[in-house]
């Protein structure tokens, strides 16, 4: 039986209750109003709502990879929206803000020499302007600084009363004090450390101002005087007035609130600026980013050999193996497993232990429990980051005679169309174990190739170890993590190649064969040329340009959704022909689901991280573990739903996959 409740908690109980029947009955009977209590609040909002019009600017940046008609639609819906509800309200503020003289009011000029020299400091911070992705970032941080201008601004014009200026003033330092939490101005670690309590009681402040005017400006009313605080009549009880007077005035309350307005629409006009040069660079090829690239790649212009003349999987995994583009920064490329999985230690559910020095094989032969949820194991090498010796970065080795930095390994995959049917024969017949069988209904009716694909070649690559990094505008953004599975996945007909897709995050692109760039080093016309982003190791048709990762899509959104903006915040991907990479020696292997390393139910790492180091701080924006054995993934499962109706899409129709093919995406 639960105790009972001390007897205060019971008494404040009551008392609630009683507060709320009593302005229940007041306001029933209409002994008092509660519509000038919502005054202070309605004016904080109309104050803030300017500050709106870069937010529009944004949702509308989102609905550009969406285009036609839902494009058309949502630009005249936002444009009214801002129009009628942000700026047609406010033109007579507009009027007063361009009517304003200089030579009398010099706060406008102080304020606009800070925002400048704000934004230069701002921009002198981040070394080079290349650094920071260019001229779609810096008219991005540009947009940043007019919009906290405007703030700034918006926040001087609710000073009509000293309690306003109150309001204010807690609600600056709470900006202030997000700013500090990321880095982007000082102070954070100190509020963190020894005043954690401002987390609370800013906020709290500003409510408590807010509740102080509505309820002063209840009594006002029922005094009969003017509840905005504009105008104080001798009515108005002296301790009343001294609290509610005292503002910046009306002119200059106008005043303000037009400058505001104006720098909120000069953000908003450069945020459409840098993403429509975001769009313009994005979907251009542009220029190569090294110039002394020995890579000879080109458009496919001659029909391969048909795929069933080859006479084993190994032949065909190696006649269509990709050749790999790297930077020439990158530090990391393909290696074989076991060496990873030799010096990494195995955490989970183990049912007996392990030797002391177990081999590759005993790590990767363990089973999850029968209760446990798979995958249900980690491997670490125990790096946090990738500077440290336990990261092994590979140094380039010797060009081969093709041209080639031949080293590493590769794990293919090769289903053929009714494998499935004769592996679930051969179960019945010998026993087979189900981790023997390929996944139920490999080669889907989905997609444009769905009647004659008959084989899959998957390609899946291990790196040791990720470590992204870029200079954003308000600081630099490192992800990292142990191990790292990419894949390339190729759709073959019994007579001719038909598709290339490239693993990219949790997504990815894919592209017709005859539209797949494609390497002559090894001749035979039938290599694709993968580019891969450095650190990332995310692939890539072209390697043209420097690329924005679809995070919205990984997050469930419509893809391309944030893809101009991560492109104008330099959140990029960077390709570039610097060294090309084929396996070596022995190194293309053939693999199943049922052996190693694609039978290990487990994680390939267990220190992923996302860090934002700011000016002034670093923050933690999220943390997790290395990717799952390839057979765990969606695009082992399920490839062609994967590629086709999932969140892949086509260089040529950015953020959007090929839906009309997939039954369940059909109107």
């Amino acid at each position: 039986m639960a105790a009972i409740s001390p007897p205060w908690i019971v008494g404040f109980g009551v008392a609630g209750i009683g507060l709320g029947a009593l302005g229940a009955y007041l306001l029933a009977s209409r002994k008092v109003s509660l519509k000038p209590a919502a005054i202070p609040l309605v004016s904080l909002l109309v104050t803030l709502r300017a500050l709106l019009l870069p937010l529009l600017a944004a949702v509308l940046v989102g609905l550009f990879h969406l285009g036609g008609v839902v494009l058309v639609a949502g630009a005249a819906v936002l444009a009214f929206a801002g129009g009628a509800l942000l700026v047609v309200p406010e033109l007579p503020q507009l009027r007063a803000a361009g009517a304003w003289d200089l030579r009398r009011n010099w706060i406008w000029l102080v304020l606009a020499v800070l925002g400048l020299t704000a934004g230069g400091l701002l921009l002198a911070s981040n070394r080079a302007l290349e650094s920071i992705g260019g001229l779609a970032s810096i008219l991005l941080v540009l947009a940043l600084v007019f919009w906290l201008l405007a703030f700034g601004l918006r926040m001087l014009s609710h000073c009509s009363t000293r309690l306003r200026a109150g309001v204010a003033l807690f609600v600056v330092l709470t900006g202030y004090r997000l700013g500090a939490a990321i880095g982007l101005v000082p102070g954070g670690d100190l509020i963190s450390d020894h005043l954690s309590f401002l987390d609370w009681l800013l906020p709290a402040l500003a409510i408590a101002f807010i509740a102080a005017e509505a309820v002063l400006d209840t009594i006002a009313v029922k005094l009969g005087e003017d509840p905005k605080g504009e105008e104080q009549t001798p009515r108005l009880r002296p301790f009343i007035r001294a609290i509610r007077g005292g503002g910046i005035g009306a002119g200059r309350v106008r005043l303000f609130q037009g400058l505001g307005l104006r720098a909120a629409m000069v953000a908003a006009s450069v945020l459409l600026l840098a993403a429509w040069i975001g769009l313009a660079q994005t979907d251009q090829p542009g220029k190569r980013l090294s110039t002394d690239t020995a890579t000879e790649a080109g458009e496919a212009s001659t029909t391969p050999p048909a795929p069933s003349s080859y006479g084993s999987d190994e032949a065909l995994a190696a006649a269509y193996s990709p050749v790999l583009a790297l930077t020439r920064a990158e530090r990391w490329s393909p290696i074989p497993y076991d060496g990873y999985v030799e010096s990494a230690a195995l955490s989970g559910p183990l049912p007996k232990p392990l030797p002391p020095q177990p081999s590759v094989a005993e790590k990767l032969g363990v089973g999850c429990p029968r209760l446990a949820s798979t995958p249900c194991f980690r491997l670490s090498i125990r790096c946090p980051t990738g500077g440290e010796a336990c990261s092994e970065p590979d140094p380039h080795p010797e060009r081969s005679d093709e041209g080639l930095y031949r080293e590493g390994a590769v794990y293919v995959r090769v289903s053929r169309r009714g494998a499935e049917e004769q592996l679930e024969e051969r179960r019945n017949t010998e026993k087979l174990s189900k981790s023997d069988r390929w996944p139920p209904q490999l080669f889907r009716p989905e997609g444009p190739y769905a009647k004659p694909l008959s084989i899959l070649l998957q390609y899946w690559y291990f790196y040791r170890y990720d470590e992204w990094e870029t200079h954003v505008f308000a600081g630099k953004l490192v992800q990292r993590h142990e191990g790292d599975w990419e894949a390339v996945t190729i759709g073959l007909s019994d007579s001719e190649p038909l598709f290339v897709a490239y693993s990219a995050h949790c997504a990815g692109t894919w592209v017709p064969w005859e539209e797949a760039e494609l390497s002559d080093r090894l001749g035979g016309r039938t290599h694709p040329l993968v580019a891969v982003a450095e650190g990332s190791h995310a692939n890539y048709p072209r390697a043209d340009q420097k690329r924005s990762p679809d995070w919205a899509g990984c997050q469930g959104a419509p893809a391309g959704t944030t893809t101009l903006l991560s492109y104008a915040s330099n959140i990029r991907d960077k390709t570039e022909y610097g060294w090309e990479w084929y396996p070596g020696e022995g190194g293309i292997h053939v693999v199943t689901e049922g052996e190693a390393p694609m039978a290990f139910p487990g994680y390939w790492g267990a220190s992923e991280s996302t860090k934002l180091y700011g000016f002034f701080k670093t923050t933690d924006l999220g943390e997790g573990h290395g990717p799952e054995t390839p057979s765990e993934q969606p695009l082992w499962r399920t490839p062609v739903t994967k590629i086709f109706c999932g969140n892949y899409s086509q260089p040529d129709l950015p953020g959007s996959a090929s839906h009309d093919y997939c039954p369940a995406h059909s109107s």
